[in-house]
């Protein structure tokens, strides 16, 4: 088990990685500095997101994989946009639209296919 542990942690840290790169590759970062000037705010991003968040996030997702399977790993994925329409609804009193209700109805929809599958056993070589 202990072996397991240390190959979901090294997955979860390629994934940041990989991810860290994209980000800055693909954000665009005019203004950041200012972050630094509210220390409240600059320990709130690095703890919460980049500690918390982030890093709890990608070990249990590979813990998931390596428990669950893929297939339950993939559907457990699809749910935090829903999540999030639901607390911002409730919350924050964020606009509800429609596109939203059809897209939340999608993703629970291909959750439940996900997970409602049969799961097909093979059968033994040399058994009639």
């Amino acid at each position: 088990m202990f072996s397991g542990a240390l190959q979901v942690a090294q997955a979860a840290r390629w994934r940041q990685q990989l991810a860290l790169v994209v980000t800055w590759l693909f954000t665009d970062l005019r203004g950041i500095g200012q972050i630094q000037q509210d220390g409240v705010a600059l320990s709130g991003l690095v703890v919460g997101l980049g500690l918390t968040e982030t890093g709890l996030a990608y070990v249990l997702y590979y813990f998931i994989v390596q428990e669950l399977g893929a297939l339950k790993a993939a559907g457990v994925t699809s749910i935090p946009p829903v999540v999030a329409l639901v607390i911002g609804g409730l919350l924050v009193h964020e606009p509800l639209h429609s596109q939203d209700v059809f897209a939340m109805l999608l993703i629970l929809s291909g959750v439940y296919v996900l997970q409602s599958g049969k799961r097909l056993v093979p059968a033994k070589l040399g058994s009639d």
